[in-house]
């Protein structure tokens, strides 16, 4: 759910939730009612992949995961993460879609960055919503990326490639 307070710079209509589907590898954006209401179910507005498109070979059912979903702190964007669970995974590692949500709650896709990471869990944003944090549980180690471009992109300030696996970060 959408809290519409000043947090947010990019404001979107009310009662919008964002999805994260793990094994389909979509992001839905719902409108969705209060109790108590006419209406129980929610109202999907979009759904996008968040698959990058050029991942070469034969997708497989079930070889790719959602994993996390990060909001940015102005409301503009979501971080969607996804990882690879085969035995020859990509050699780019796994990939970051990055999602511009508009003002309805839609959805567009505007990027897919690839981390160098496998089976990148989970993905933890700075506390002032200038870095992402995110770790390979097989192999990559972690990587940390500045957030650019008004939030439209993404760009590597240090990895530790050598690092133990890391599936969970806390910014002090």
């Amino acid at each position: 759910m959408r809290d519409t307070s000043s947090r947010f710079s990019h404001q979107i209509r009310e009662n919008v939730v964002f999805v994260l589907h793990e094994l389909a590898n979509t992001l839905a954006a719902q409108h969705i009612s209060f109790i108590p209401t006419d209406a129980t179910d929610p109202i999907t507005i979009t759904t996008v992949s968040v698959l990058p498109p050029d991942i070469p070979g034969q997708v497989i059912r079930g070889r790719f995961r959602a994993a996390e979903l990060i909001l940015s702190l102005d409301g503009q964007y979501l971080y969607a993460s996804n990882r690879d669970t085969s035995a020859t995974p990509d050699p780019r590692g796994d990939a970051i879609t990055i999602v511009h949500v508009d003002f309805d709650g839609s959805l567009t896709i505007v990027k897919h960055v690839f981390t160098g990471l496998q089976l990148l869990r989970g993905l933890s944003l700075s506390p002032d919503g200038k870095y992402l944090i995110g770790g390979g549980q097989a192999a990559g180690g972690v990587v940390a990326w500045e957030i650019i471009s008004g939030g439209a992109d993404v760009e590597v300030v240090a990895r530790n490639s050598a690092g133990p696996a890391a599936t969970s970060f806390t910014w002090l």
